[in-house]
Order: structure tokens, then C-alpha cells, then sequence
């Protein structure tokens, strides 16, 4: 999952088809882009290597996981889910 890393293309482009993640996520129609607003790589799962947890991120892809339900829209994690 991407972030809004400062050498992402979702920075440039959150909502247009590009390169990387937003172009799979274009492609994949039935898909649901989260993200959040920190300056790093990948946003799920970050507490498992010691790293700030985004659990807005945490709990929609554990959701998915355990239960097969997509977010009903892209989600953006705000900056106060982002633990510091």
C-alpha cells in the first residue's frame, strides 16, 4: 500500500492514473487505494518492524484479510491515526 512518500507518484497525482500503485489501482477497478499522510513507503503493518503504526491503515487491510470486506471507498488515514 502506498504512502504519500515525497519520491512517490501519488503525490503528484492522488487521483489519476499513473505510474506504480495508482496505475494498478486503475487497472484493478474493483480496487480501494489507502493511504496516509506520513514520509514513508507501504503504510500497513509498520508496527511489526518498530516503525510509527497507521492503524486507520492496520485495521482496513486486517478487515480485509479476516473478513474478504474491501473499504467502501479509498481511504486516506489522517494524520493523527499516524502514531509518532
Amino acid at each position: 500500500m502506498p504512502s504519500k512518500q515525497a519520491q512517490s507518484p501519488v503525490v503528484g497525482a492522488l487521483f489519476m492514473c499513473g505510474d506504480g500503485a495508482l496505475a494498478l489501482h486503475c487497472r484493478l477497478t474493483a480496487s480501494h487505494l489507502v493511504t496516509a499522510d506520513i514520509r514513508s513507503h507501504g503504510v500497513y503493518g509498520r508496527g511489526n518492524d518498530g516503525l510509527r503504526p497507521v492503524p486507520c491503515a492496520d485495521r482496513a487491510v486486517n478487515t480485509y484479510l479476516r473478513d474478504g470486506i474491501l473499504p467502501t471507498t479509498d481511504l486516506t488515514c489522517p494524520p493523527s491515526e499516524a502514531i509518532r
